[in-house]
C-alpha cells in the first residue's frame, strides 16, 4: 500500500545519494552502484523483516513504522562507508 511506496521514494532518494557519495569519494561509478544497490538490498531487508513482524522496532509509531524502517534501513550502507572512509584516512600520531 501507501506505506511500501513511501518506502520506495525514500529508498530511492537515499540511494541517488549514496551513488553520488561513492562516486565523489574514488571518482568511480562502480563505487556509487555498489552503494545504491546496498541501500536497496538492506532497505528491502529491514521491510521485509517488519512486514512479517519479526521487527518490531518501529511498530509503536503506527503507519510511519514502514517508512522509519526503510529509510535506516537504506541510510545503514551509506553511513558505513562514509565512516569507514573517515577512519580509513586517520593517520595516527
Amino acid at each position: 500500500g501507501r506505506d511500501f511506496r513511501l518506502m520506495v521514494v525514500a529508498l530511492v532518494l537515499i540511494g541517488g545519494t549514496g551513488f553520488f557519495v561513492g562516486r565523489s569519494r574514488d571518482g568511480s561509478a562502480v563505487t556509487g552502484v555498489r552503494l545504491f544497490l546496498w541501500t536497496w538490498i538492506i532497505g528491502m531487508a529491514l521491510y521485509t523483516l517488519y512486514g512479517v513482524g519479526l521487527l518490531t522496532v518501529f511498530q509503536g509509531v503506527g503507519s510511519w513504522g514502514a517508512l522509519l524502517t526503510g529509510v535506516v534501513g537504506g541510510s545503514m550502507p551509506v553511513a558505513f562507508y562514509v565512516l569507514m572512509g573517515r577512519l580509513g584516512r586517520h593517520q595516527p600520531v
